[in-house]
């Protein structure tokens, strides 16, 4: 009769098993049958013989180290739980001849004492304030990266909002003037 390799694994990790379990207890025996399996037991019969079984491998378990306390947030680092700019949205065309428009900041809670708003454009600063709304006045034309931050009284950002791409549309006024139709007789 031919068995599965599966099976003989099955009952190799088994017999292993059984020999962590009663190694301490019992006396292991180890005998080969008539199709040639090899037989792990603890009851001795005429063909068996004593096996010497290692004694079970142990460690002892690692000490866990005792953790330092995290540092205690700082009033400013957790003071405002949002920042975004409302208006313009994200990917917003804006068109305007002069190339002005507003900015709107939303503010989560409201600005602390000794905070202040501050706006930038392409990574410079355009204006300050506490209301949380911008005036942009002459903006060239072309893709513009906004942001609101707020800062603290030494210039340092406790927050910062998303990043805002807009693109402002300026029409030309170049050779605006309306042409006379051609007519022919």
């Amino acid at each position: 009769m031919t068995q599965h390799p599966l099976i003989r694994v099955l009952l190799g990790v088994s017999a292993s098993a059984l020999l962590c379990i009663h190694t301490a207890t019992a006396q292991v025996y180890k005998e080969t049958d008539e199709q040639g399996r090899v037989i792990f037991t603890d009851k001795p019969s005429g063909s068996a013989e004593a096996v010497e079984v290692a004694p079970v491998n142990t460690a002892a378990p690692i000490a866990e180290r005792e953790r330092e306390p995290e540092a205690a947030p700082t009033p400013e680092s957790d003071a405002y739980q949002s920042l975004a700019i409302v208006s313009p949205a994200d990917g917003s065309i804006i068109p305007s001849r002069a190339g002005n428009f507003d900015v709107r900041a939303a503010l989560v809670p409201a600005l602390q004492e000794g905070h202040q708003l501050a706006l930038t454009i392409n990574g410079e600063p355009y204006g300050n304030g506490a209301s949380g709304l911008f005036a942009v006045t002459s903006l060239p034309r072309g893709n513009h990266q906004l942001q609101v931050k707020v800062v603290d009284q030494q210039g340092k950002t406790v927050i910062a909002s998303s990043t805002v791409s807009v693109q402002v549309y300026r029409p030309s006024t170049a050779g605006s003037k309306r042409r006379k139709p051609v007519t022919t007789q």
